[in-house]
């Protein structure tokens, strides 16, 4: 029997529970993907628009009117955060926004079932030990919490 003397497991997702590549390969292809149809299916919920704004601050805007070009619609301003936030996922940004923004648009795709998460077969198993033997679980992340 192990015996554990901390009370914490401290995580990391990747390379840790699940493969790297799953990241790289299926969920930031996926964000760069989907994040205008998102937009265009989400832009009035609140915590979409707390990711923009965040967005926005993150660029060095004071708001998100302030950092969008002026005088664009309503469609050409999704088409202006999408392509920005295209080039954010290109360049691996850990921006707050942006972190955000991905953890929202890979939580609709796993509630939808377009996603699948990926965990190395002897995780689930672990966490259940962990927790049966009263050990607190906790991830760190640069993510956001819908991300993880």
């Amino acid at each position: 029997m192990i015996r554990f003397r901390g009370r914490r497991v401290l995580l990391d997702i990747e390379g840790t529970t699940s493969d790297i590549a799953f990241v790289r390969d299926v969920l930031f292809p996926y964000a760069h993907r989907e994040v205008g149809p998102f937009l265009t299916r989400n832009s009035d919920q609140p915590s979409v628009q707390a990711a923009v704004e965040q967005l926005a601050h993150d660029a060095g805007a004071t708001n998100f009117e302030a950092w969008c070009p002026p005088g664009l619609g309503a469609a050409a301003q999704r088409d202006w955060v999408c392509a920005a936030v295209q080039r954010l996922i290109e360049s691996d940004s850990k921006q707050t926004g942006l972190k955000a923004l991905q953890g929202l648009i890979w939580e609709a795709g796993y509630r939808d079932g377009t996603l699948r998460a990926h965990v190395y077969p002897e995780v689930p198993s672990a966490l259940t030990r962990w927790r049966q033997a009263g050990l607190s679980l906790a991830i760190y992340s640069s993510g956001s919490i819908a991300a993880e």
